[in-house]
């Protein structure tokens, strides 16, 4: 009999809740091992032999785990099920407690928090087009069909022309590009420097789907590679000889980015998906195909691009997120007593993966480092170990610092990009604690504030939600508000701008939508609540709780749409998200309520004519 089964009959609990005991049991004798066996190692005469016996024994432990934790062994796949009485009675530390025993299984042996990303319509119908124009694998074509024919009904209307353009290519109307030019006008609008160059990317995938004409006069001026990210110089050389080739202007394009390309494609580091991005990746392999056929770079890439699919069949838009997602997930697990045993193995993880130049990537083995990752990672190390860390934390911050812009605002990628908001409070938060950076953090935080709406909302880039940006900007503050050119009185404005705001647009079931006009969700709900349950009205953030919690789903889940964006602003989905959101909510909402009367955002004092900016105002007030 299994040990889940035992465990169902000896303590009468749930096959779930028996899948959450197993795998704490197995984290603490590999806790156990490794302290026992140096000490076996180093009180043996025969040292060597002892250490080669352990390290036999070590390979085979690990092994077993990674096995069971690959095959999904002890994964919460069922209702979790309790005992009376068991649980607390507090419904919000209920809920929490729920979640925690499904996000401990979701932790890999070596520390990562990995989670699968869902397929999506503008990959899967990529996918298609290359496998169609390289002549093979009939077999995927037809699945691939069927998986798009399913979700052309309940498509919206980006997504149902492109499964239109890849599956009645020979119906695309002559005035495709117009019929596109709402979405690329929302590219150029919503991605800042990158917008031209995303119009024509989608001009370009048209093309690869079903024959779009392109205009020679539109192909995308080349840049200096030096000054790109990866993506972005990937993308641009994919458009640059898509167009060339589609207009008979061949030599548009020089030969020499035709090899680049190639060799940028080449230079994957052993992954399926070239830098962990299938968007990128396929874009490039249907430019390379249309100006080198059959180049061996494509059909290298093809099986390892069909080993990427998810479970249903679509192609995914990453198939990584795991150190973001191992740094979010840290932090969230170092407020929960059960699950803080986990995020030091975690720790390793992301100190792990810190590249030469300071930063970090998104996933593990890519090189590409952003803003946003490195400032994730070290808000986790410092807060789960900063001495331990320190090296990694110094290094980290003199990247940060590096791409602050004069303004003070940080981009995604390269310094002298277009500053965005959540790099930027990303950034003060993880430069707060560092003292030699004070200046830089003053500069960030009042880009922070000359950047908000009268609304009091900021401009969303990488997240599709209203209230991801205000929680974000609002900790920024917070954590600003020790630094000695702070200012309380526009900080606490901000602040109150920002609840008034989420105050007006919760809706009559306590909870919020991406936006006032969209339906409810769990993750823009759960990312609300922290900034209300800090600085708004108890009844709002009491009403905003009970919705919460009545999301959660028999297996302990928060179920909820994608927040996150790329290629902004098209959505992606890793399902892991809405959970560790929703764990740091339920935390945080127990943790005592800042007295406004007596301090500020982020607790500092303020004299005591700005005590009223912590008044809960409305809109109207303050326009």
């Amino acid at each position: 009999m299994a040990l889940p089964d035992a465990l169902v009959r000896e303590r009468g609990v749930g096959r779930g809740e028996a899948a959450a005991i197993t795998r704490a049991m197995v984290e603490e004798r590999l806790d156990d091992f490794e302290p026992a066996a140096g000490r076996l190692a180093d009180s043996n005469p025969h040292a060597g032999d002892v250490r080669s016996r352990i390290d036999r024994v070590r390979t085979f432990l690990y092994g077993a785990v990674a096995w069971q934790y690959e095959s999904r062994r002890y994964r919460a796949t069922l209702p979790v099920q309790r005992a009376p009485g068991e649980l607390a009675e507090d419904p919000v530390e209920s809920a929490a407690v729920r979640l925690e025993r499904r996000l401990a299984l979701a932790v890999a042996p070596d520390g990562a928090l990995p989670d699968r990303c869902a397929g999506r319509v503008l990959e899967t119908t990529l996918l298609l087009a290359l496998l169609r124009a390289h002549r093979t694998h009939p077999e995927e074509q037809r699945e691939l069909t069927c998986w798009l024919g399913e979700r052309r009904a309940g498509a919206d209307p980006l997504d149902a022309l492109l499964i239109d353009a890849v599956l009645r290519p020979q119906v695309l109307p002559a005035d495709a590009a117009d019929a596109a030019a709402p979405f690329a006008d929302h590219l150029v609008s919503s991605t800042g420097g990158r917008g031209r160059l995303k119009r024509s990317m989608l001009h370009a995938v048209l093309h690869v789907l079903g024959g779009l004409g392109l205009n020679a006069e539109d192909i995308p001026p080349a840049a200096f590679a030096g000054a790109l990210s990866t993506f972005t110089l990937a993308n641009l050389l994919a458009v640059r000889i898509v167009y060339a080739q589609a207009t008979d202007h061949p030599h548009a394009v020089s030969s020499s980015e035709r090899f680049q390309l190639a060799d940028v494609l080449e230079d994957g580091s052993g992954r399926l998906l070239w830098e962990a991005s299938a968007a990128t990746h396929l874009l490039a392999l249907n430019a390379l195909q249309s100006c080198r056929p059959g180049h061996p770079v494509v059909g290298r890439a093809v099986t390892g691009l069909l080993l990427a699919r998810d479970s249903g069949g679509g192609m995914p838009f990453l198939d990584s997120q795991d150190v973001w997602l191992s740094a979010v997930g840290g932090l969230a697990f170092l407020s929960r007593p059960a699950l803080r045993p986990y995020a030091v193995r975690m720790g390793t993880f992301v100190a792990s993966w810190q590249a030469p130049d300071g930063g970090w990537p998104f996933a593990s083995g890519i090189r590409q480092t952003d803003v946003d990752t490195a400032a994730r990672c070290m808000e986790f190390l410092h807060a789960l170990d900063p001495h331990r860390y320190r090296a990694h934390l110094t290094r980290g911050a003199a990247y940060l610092a590096a791409k602050a812009g004069p303004e003070g605002g940080l981009p995604t990628w390269r310094e002298g990009d277009d500053p965005d908001l959540d790099m930027t409070a990303g950034a003060v938060l993880a430069l707060a604690p560092h003292a030699a950076y004070v200046r830089h953090v003053t500069a960030a935080t009042r880009f922070i504030l000359d950047t908000q709406r009268p609304d009091g909302t900021w401009d969303r880039s990488w997240t599709l939600s209203e209230s991801s940006v205000i929680l974000r900007a609002v900790d920024a503050l917070d954590a600003a508000s020790h630094t000695s050119d702070f200012n309380p009185t526009r900080a606490a404005a901000a602040v109150a701008r920002a609840v008034a705001r989420l105050t007006a647009t919760q809706k009559p079931d306590g909870s919020w939508g991406r936006t006032p006009d969209h339906a409810s969700d769990t993750l823009s709900t759960a990312q609300a609540i922290p900034v209300l349950a800090r600085y708004g009205p108890p009844h709002v953030t009491a009403a905003a709780t009970a919705h919460l919690i009545s999301r959660q789903d028999d297996t302990g889940r928060f179920p909820a749409p994608p927040d996150q964006t790329g290629p902004r602003p098209l959505p992606f989905d890793y399902p892991v998200v809405a959970d560790l959101h929703a764990l740091a909510t339920l935390t945080r909402i127990q943790q005592p309520r800042p007295a406004r009367s007596e301090s500020g955002a982020g607790g500092t004092p303020p004299p005591k004519e700005q005590a009223h900016a912590y008044r809960f105002v409305t809109a109207k007030e303050l326009e």
